[in-house]
């Protein structure tokens, strides 16, 4: 069997707006998160760090919000999307650090403090699914 075959839909591109990456949670696989986070990360390694840039060992923050995908694996394969990014993070040999669920304000204030990336995970701003 393909791995199309095995699909129940067909899978969309995740989009970037204003926020960063936004799609339906059926479209959040693990997969899907894990090419996206890595090659953000990886095009933040390219950069200066006077331009957002961020190095190798650097440690990295991620936050989420209250909802179930942002943790926890749902029935149709999609959720546990913090973890996927705290895997990406380890691989892009950065130090991820798990600041648990807090607002985007608290967040980046509090990676911008220390110099730091962070990516949150959250959908508080579009519609549940």
């Amino acid at each position: 069997m393909t791995l199309e075959a095995s699909l129940d839909h067909v899978p969309e591109p995740l989009r970037f707006g204003t926020s960063g990456r936004r799609g339906l949670l059926i479209h959040l696989t693990p997969l899907e998160v894990y090419i996206n986070a890595t090659a953000e990360l990886e095009y933040l390694k390219q950069l200066p760090p006077e331009a957002g840039g961020i190095r190798a060992h650097d440690r990295f923050f991620v936050a989420a919000d209250l909802r179930p995908s942002s943790t926890q694996l749902d029935q149709n394969g999609g959720g546990e999307i913090a973890q996927t990014i705290l895997r990406a993070i380890a691989d892009a040999d950065l130090l991820p650090v798990y600041l648990g669920t807090i607002p985007t304000p608290a967040l980046t204030l509090y990676a911008l403090d220390q110099g730091k990336g962070s990516i949150m995970v959250t959908g508080s701003h579009i519609p549940f699914d």
